[in-house]
């Protein structure tokens, strides 16, 4: 348990970080940017 608390905090220290907030920042827009083109895919989704 001690093992598991110390590495959550470690992750969380990492997000609040600039550098991850940088990331964090991408990801957001780059799932926007996928979300955006979705209605567009031709998957066959619901035909």
């Amino acid at each position: 348990m001690k093992k598991l608390s110390f590495e959550m905090n470690r992750v969380f220290n990492a997000l609040n970080s600039k550098t991850g907030k940088l990331v964090i920042m991408v990801v957001v827009l780059a799932l926007f940017v996928l979300s955006a083109g979705a209605p567009n895919a031709t998957i066959g989704i619901g035909k």
